[in-house]
């Protein structure tokens, strides 16, 4: 084989492996995340996840709504 050819194939090994130790790496972060989620959660997929993501979200915005209201009767109901 030519040099260049060489060059080329050596080239493409590392980052090949440099892929495969970004992956290696990723898998560990996603592996953590994901014990942390059930440790913190007690969820272990993303479904279950956005599902209490979502219900912690509308009784977020069903609080605010009532904290706003009780914050204009109180307006109604003295000087400011």
């Amino acid at each position: 084989m030519s040099k260049k050819i060489d060059e080329l194939l050596d080239a493409l090994e590392g980052e090949i492996n440099s892929a495969k130790e970004e992956k290696s790496r990723l898998k560990g972060i996603i592996e953590t995340l994901v014990k942390q989620m059930e440790d913190d959660f007690g969820v272990s997929t993303m479904e279950e996840a956005r599902e209490i993501l979502n219900e912690l979200n509308s009784k977020k915005e069903a609080a605010s709504k009532e904290l706003e209201k009780m914050f204009n009767k109180l307006k109604e109901q003295y000087e400011w």
